[in-house]
């Protein structure tokens, strides 16, 4: 059993694997780990989900990451840990027709379904079966996101500052005694918690919108395990990374509201985590048939076009 603490050169994988159940190879069923470990998205699955929903995600059943979560790693990886590019992934040949041509030999619209294309994929791979494959246009968008940093003062300061990158705290939260996780892209010297956003607007009204209906909760949680495990925090700021042309950054202090609202939405949440291991109950949405009515919005819409 992992001791609270902070630990700085811990793997991603490992940290993935803290509280999850293990695989018994003999007999092939899941072996539950010695105690739950409460991460920010669990707590998110809680709020926006369920009990049930928090619960599949404490056994390690995960929805199947898309292609812009991979770019938003590919991207973070780029930017704050650039040294590890090389040995991390590998790059897909680029999607060329000429290059990979149809069976006639006349350029394909399609050149990834090419035999041709399919064949250097997977000589690639086989080259380099420790490593990532990743899109050549990935690696497009990652770089000039990365030189959308260089471009912006404040972003570049704070990927200067020194600072702990992925930096794994494990804390008990005092009043129900559940154990806790958090990795924080990078916990600056000065108490301060640099979280990278990939998004698809960094401007203010549109990343507010991500803030709102996501990323506020895990600001607020990261603040309570960081001053649980005696980290000094004092602020959260988010990168915010456009993922898509022209790649603008633009850095995001958390206001009040935001780490008050994630505080709140996170004691609730492991509150009632706190009551769901205790008598082994995970309700979803209910099992009754009940009414479901239409959004005022779409009564508005109704109106509007309908006159009536």
């Amino acid at each position: 059993m992992i001791e609270d603490g902070v630990y700085p050169d811990m793997p991603m994988q490992e940290y993935l694997a803290i509280g999850r159940p293990t695989l018994d190879e003999g007999t092939g069923e899941l072996v539950q780990a010695e105690e739950a470990m409460i991460s920010s998205g669990i707590v998110r699955e809680m709020y926006w989900s369920s009990p049930y929903h928090a619960r599949q995600k404490m056994l390690g059943i995960q929805k199947d990451s898309s292609a812009r979560q991979r770019l938003g790693s590919l991207t973070h990886t780029a930017i704050l840990e650039p040294h590890l590019m090389d040995d991390a992934y590998v790059v897909l040949p680029e999607p060329d027709g000429k290059k990979f041509p149809k069976a006639d030999g006349t350029p394909s619209d399609t050149p990834r379904n090419t035999k041709a294309y399919k064949e250097a994929v997977a000589k690639l791979q086989e080259d380099n079966p420790s490593k990532e494959a990743v899109e050549y246009e990935h690696i497009v968008a990652a770089t000039a996101v990365q030189a959308g940093v260089e471009r912006c003062e404040d972003a570049k300061f704070l990927i200067d500052k020194p600072g702990q990158i992925e930096l794994t705290v494990i804390a008990t939260d005092p009043e129900t005694g559940l154990r806790c996780k958090a990795r924080f892209d990078k916990w600056l010297e000065i108490g301060w918690d640099l979280n990278l956003k990939g998004c698809r607007s960094a401007k203010f009204e549109r990343f507010q919108k991500d803030i709102s209906n996501m990323h506020f909760i895990g600001a607020g949680f990261y603040k309570m395990v960081a001053e649980w495990a005696g980290l000094p925090w004092k602020r959260s700021i988010f990168l915010a990374l456009e993922l898509d042309p022209p790649h603008v950054v633009k850095p995001w202090e958390c206001g009040p509201d935001v780490i008050d609202g994630g505080e709140r939405v996170s004691r609730w949440a492991l509150d009632r985590l706190a009551e769901c291991i205790k008598k082994d109950v995970w309700p979803a949405y209910g099992d009754q048939i009940e009414s479901v009515s239409l959004t005022e919005y779409a009564y508005q819409q109704i109106d509007e076009r309908t006159g009536r």
